[in-house]
């Protein structure tokens, strides 16, 4: 959903001598190579054409996500890139999901702020998730997870 320049899929491609057949949307201009802009969110797309998805989203990819839950009937691998800064908000929709009601959050919004990782991996597990591996990188901002949807 999210590609930058492409470097990454690139780099894949090159070591394993495999083509790779790439969709890429960007918000943003200016990128390289060829690519939908826009919002991510506002395109229909048939999750069961894909193999893999990479959500990086800027922050918390939980719309994306629950787009690919709604719209995908097969197993697939989900690279996911979740990056909350120190006082940093989560969805409030994921929260609802896990049973925290707008009322709890408005009165104490910090409180269900914190441990955000923690939070977004049992919104996986509720919604099926049965593999994640998980890796950090050096300022612990930014959470990389590839997840396995079954």
């Amino acid at each position: 959903m999210f590609s930058g320049n492409g470097l990454i899929w690139a780099e894949i491609e090159k070591r394993t001598g495999r083509e790779i057949l790439i969709l890429r949307i960007d918000r943003e201009r200016g990128k390289r190579g060829t690519y939908l802009v826009g919002n991510n969110l506002k395109f229909d797309l048939d999750y069961d054409n894909f193999d893999v998805v990479d959500v990086d989203a800027y922050g918390v990819p939980f719309g994306q996500l629950e787009r690919i839950f709604s719209k995908s009937s097969q197993p697939k691998m989900v690279f996911i890139t979740f990056i909350q800064s120190q006082w940093g908000t989560l969805p409030r929709k994921m929260l609802n999901a896990l049973g925290y009601t707008n009322g709890m959050i408005k009165k104490v919004p910090t409180l269900f702020y914190r441990a955000g990782q923690q939070k977004f991996l049992r919104y996986l597990a509720s919604r099926g998730v049965k593999k994640c591996q998980i890796s950090y990188t050096p300022d612990k901002r930014k959470n990389y997870l590839s997840v396995e949807f079954c």
